[in-house]
């Protein structure tokens, strides 16, 4: 049995999140992933960075997690009164998805404030998703407490991420997990890297200079995607066929909640 460093038993268990950042992807794009998720029958989280109307299907579905994806650089220049700042960012998240247990930052933000003030002022989010460790396979969920006056939030790491990703193609040919080595394997997808199957940064860097992505059209997308090498949405089809078809058998996947209700 694992333990810590004052010999407490460390949880460990097998699993699989898939988990996707809106990053304010038009609604097509984010019904596209919620298709996709269907079509294999899995289940995945989408953090969420604005209101679309796919996600009161999704919600409906309770199969699928919604947790929200909030922005925390807007005037991160002119913070004065980081309370104030964080308050008021959260709560409009919150009311976008208000049965929210799951956060991760836009561009991974982290900040020690931040966390205090969650634990202590924002009870309904229980587990933090903003770390990313690419590539370390048998990691485990931490629960970690910054306020003396809160409670831990569950600190969890993703392990693959596509924007990176697509800086290094030669490196992501294969999936990314052990099904002999007991971890939480999480992989992060942008709903607009999907559409665009995207194997570089060139398709979304082309499709920003002539569109605005909350109102991009299929058509739009179509005119920039990538049809002849191996790609993001490659990758997601290839992952989720590894995982079913791995030995030793791998459990399900779940979402990111559901994880956390076995620590």
């Amino acid at each position: 049995m694992l333990t810590d460093c004052f010999g407490n038993p460390i949880q460990t268990q097998n699993a699989i999140a898939i988990t996707f950042d809106t990053d304010w992807a038009p609604d097509w794009c984010i019904a596209l992933c919620f298709e996709l998720c269907l079509q294999f029958d899995i289940t995945a989280t989408f953090f969420v960075t604005n209101t679309s109307p796919i996600l009161k299907k999704i919600a409906s579905n309770d199969r699928f997690e919604l947790g929200i994806h909030p922005n925390f650089l807007v005037n991160h220049n002119i913070k004065k009164d980081n309370t104030l700042f964080y308050q008021n960012i959260l709560k409009s998240y919150l009311q976008i998805v208000p049965e929210a247990k799951s956060i991760r930052s836009h561009s991974l933000y982290r900040d020690s404030r931040l966390f205090v003030y969650i634990e202590e002022q924002v009870p309904s989010i229980c587990n933090e998703v903003s770390t990313f460790l690419p590539g370390h396979i048998g990691l485990q969920p931490v629960p970690i407490r910054f306020s003396p006056h809160g409670r831990s939030l569950l600190h969890f790491s993703c392990i693959w991420e596509d924007d990176i990703a697509i800086l290094e193609p030669q490196r992501w040919l294969t999936p990314l997990f052990n099904s002999a080595l007991p971890g939480v394997y999480i992989f992060n997808f942008h709903p607009i890297h999907i559409a665009l199957n995207s194997c570089s940064p060139e398709q979304y860097s082309n499709l920003r200079k002539f569109y605005n992505i909350p109102d991009v059209t299929p058509e739009d997308c179509n005119k920039f995607a990538n049809k002849t090498l191996f790609g993001v949405k490659d990758y997601f089809e290839r992952l989720i066929e590894s995982v079913i078809n791995s030995f030793p058998p791998f459990p399900s996947f779940r979402t990111i909640n559901s994880i956390s209700q076995n620590y």
